[in-house]
Parts: structure tokens; C-alpha cells; sequence
């Protein structure tokens, strides 16, 4: 069952955002009080919806009690306010729960093969360190694929040789962001997610890993 099966939880966080904007533009009449604590009242029952979320949820909850319970516009108003200031770090934590959602579905799909293979990934000085350290392909964001290439050894022979400007125009061709300062071959008993056609010069068969992958060794590298 999903978490939230009709609603997400940014989705909930932005009713209640415009709730509380509602409640401190309200006109200074009678009727306003009791729209004011109304509003609150519907953003309290958002707020059960994903109160698992964050500790910084039951702070929320507090300051919405008081924009209830308020008798005057403008101390309603002043706890809107106050309430207010929690929804950016309530949305970022939306956003990382759903990275780690989507980490954990792809983590389901690792799946060994018979043997390890050789793969080669162009990357740059701090993922090498940590890839020598940790024994793991890590992407930037949970969420990401990892791209790679086939890496027979003839084809590493050819990585191995070239110059670095002819390896960083092969990287810039291929798409890659920013500089890359290391070509890696390492082995991994799981296959790759996504397996893409060959590319032109110099032939590269293009794959992609999960987050999370743990891989056997590093057979060889270089630095460019």
C-alpha cells in the first residue's frame, strides 16, 4: 500500500501553505476569526496525513492550535506567520522521502549475474577516493542512475593509451557534466539496469547502475 495513495506529501504541505496565506490576508470583519480558525483546523487535519514525516511536524501542530484558538485577527495572523516558517524544512524532508523511496524501489532491482564483468566510468577525483574506499557506485541523488560502459580489454588497452584531451573529448561527447579527472575499470557481479546501443567513436556500449551498487574491485585506472 502506498504511503500516500491519492495525495503526495508535498501536495498536502501546499494546501496548508495557502491556507495560512489565506489566514493573514483575511479583512479585519467579524466573520474573519472564525475564518481563520477554520482554515487552521483544516490544515490540522492535513497535517495527520503525514505526521510521521518530521519531529518539526508537532511544532506546526502547536503554532496551528494557537491560530484556533485565537480571539483577536491579528494574533491569528502573527501565529500564521510563525506557523509559515516551518513549511520549508517540512518541504525539503518531503523531498528526501521521496529520494528514499525511489532508492529503495531501485535498490530492488539489483540483480546478480553469473560472474563479474568489467565496466569503466569516467568520473571525477572525490567519487574515485570514495569508490577505493567504500567498494560502492554512488550517484549524486539517491534517485539517480549511474552511467557506465562495457569494458573488454581491448577496449581498456584503448582507454588506457589515448591522451587525456582525447579522453576528455570522449566524456564531453558522451554528455558528461563538468571536468572529469579519472578513468576507472572496476568489476561487479550485478548487472546494469539500463543497457543502451553503441555509440560512435570509439564504440562505447553505454550502461547504467543503481545507487547503492557494490562492486567487486578496481582492475585498473588512470588519472586525466
Amino acid at each position: 500500500m502506498a504511503l500516500f495513495p491519492k495525495r503526495t506529501c508535498a501536495e498536502f504541505l501546499q494546501e496548508i501553505e495557502e491556507l495560512l496565506k489565506f489566514i493573514q490576508i483575511l479583512p479585519d470583519t467579524e466573520q474573519s476569526v472564525l475564518q481563520a480558525s477554520a482554515a487552521s483546523k483544516r490544515c490540522l487535519q492535513l497535517l495527520k496525513k503525514i505526521r510521521d514525516l518530521d519531529p518539526r511536524v508537532t511544532a506546526l501542530e502547536n503554532k496551528l492550535r494557537l491560530v484556533q484558538a485565537a480571539t483577536e485577527l491579528d494574533a491569528a495572523k502573527a501565529f500564521a506567520r510563525q506557523a509559515s516558517a516551518f513549511l520549508p524544512a517540512l518541504q525539503e524532508a518531503c523531498v528526501a522521502r521521496f529520494e528514499r523511496k525511489k532508492f529503495t524501489e531501485l535498490r530492488m532491482e539489483l540483480v546478480k549475474g553469473p560472474y563479474p564483468i568489467t565496466y569503466g566510468r569516467l568520473m571525477k577525483r572525490k567519487e574515485f577516493e570514495n569508490l577505493v574506499k567504500e567498494k560502492v557506485l554512488k550517484s549524486r541523488r539517491a534517485g539517480e542512475l549511474i552511467p557506465a560502459f562495457a569494458a573488454s580489454p581491448k577496449f581498456r588497452r584503448f582507454f588506457m593509451t589515448i591522451d587525456k584531451t582525447a579522453v576528455k573529448n570522449i566524456y564531453a561527447q558522451m554528455g558528461g557534466p563538468g571536468m572529469i579527472e579519472y578513468v576507472v575499470f572496476f568489476t561487479t557481479r550485478f548487472l546494469p539496469v539500463q543497457t543502451g546501443g553503441l555509440r560512435k567513436l570509439p564504440g562505447i556500449k553505454e550502461v547504467k547502475f543503481v545507487h547503492g551498487t557494490p562492486i567487486a574491485e578496481i582492475v585498473e585506472y588512470r588519472r586525466v
